[in-house]
């Protein structure tokens, strides 16, 4: 996992435990990327090395749009159409709306 990615989660952590709260983390195959879960809720959050610093991005996961398209036959793994992966991965375009949406 990115260092990045560990002090990112090790922050939320911190946050989630100050408002009683429960995060679990999920690693991916890739360094750069692990998946977040606050309840029924679950971000992708991906780390992109930059020359001075590193760039976070997070999104919201559609579970439902994502379990659909694995029972029509797409794999993540394969790679998804571009229009699929932006129903299933929903780009929160600041940090603090991806806490928000982690009830953190």
């Amino acid at each position: 996992m990115h260092q990045a990615l560990k002090r990112e989660f090790d922050n939320l952590k911190t946050l989630a435990n100050k408002k009683g709260k429960t995060i679990a983390l999920m690693e991916s195959n890739l360094e750069n990327v692990i998946f977040i879960s606050s309840g029924k809720k679950l971000v992708c959050l991906v780390v992109r090395e930059e020359e001075i610093h590193n760039i976070l991005t997070c999104f919201k996961v559609n579970l439902k749009k994502w379990e659909w398209a694995e029972a029509e036959g797409f794999s993540i793994s394969d790679g998804l159409p571009k229009a699929l992966q932006s129903e299933i991965l929903i780009k929160l375009p600041t940090p603090s709306e991806y806490l928000g949406y982690l009830d953190l």
